[in-house]
């Protein structure tokens, strides 16, 4: 992905951004979700910030339930409303990033689609698991091929 001025100044934000999470707020909550099609299509988000597709999702704000997180995440990165309650898959730790960072993700199969244009998300597409994009996060290939596959989770993200 080649990246302008401002998706250098975005990159840069969002690393001391995290830095400063880490020192200030050692603990960590986010949400992603796995909206599926009912013919299996997932949707995928670039951020503007980050490298490769990843399932949409983000933090969870203080005093903010997790589903409530996940439906503002997903309208404000997507354009989605959940027609239904979003479904709890599973809770991860990932300490690959993070002391104690953790991640709720949740499954929704009945929604609607108003796409929208954002400063965070470059691009959000549909993708059938067998075809999803060379760039696609090896967590968010992990969660999806778990999550087709009926399968216990690992519990790390």
């Amino acid at each position: 992905m080649r990246r302008g001025p401002i998706g250098l100044l975005l990159n840069a934000i969002y690393k001391a951004r995290r830095t400063l999470i880490r020192v200030r707020k050692p603990l960590t909550l986010g949400v992603r979700c796995i909206v599926a099609r009912q013919d299996e299509h997932v949707l995928l988000v670039r951020h503007s910030y980050s490298p490769g597709w990843h399932l949409p999702g983000g933090g969870v704000k203080r005093a903010e339930q997790t589903e409530v997180a996940i439906l503002r995440e997903l309208k404000e990165e997507a354009g989605v409303t959940a027609l239904a309650r979003p479904r709890l898959l599973a809770v991860f730790s990932n300490f690959a990033l993070w002391e104690s960072d953790h991640v709720v993700l949740y499954v929704v199969h009945e929604f609607s689609l108003a796409p929208r244009k954002d400063w965070e998300i470059v691009e959000a597409a549909f993708f059938h698991p067998d075809s999803l994009p060379h760039e696609t996060t090896p967590a968010t290939r992990r969660r999806i091929a778990a999550w087709r596959a009926g399968a216990a989770h690992d519990p790390e993200w």
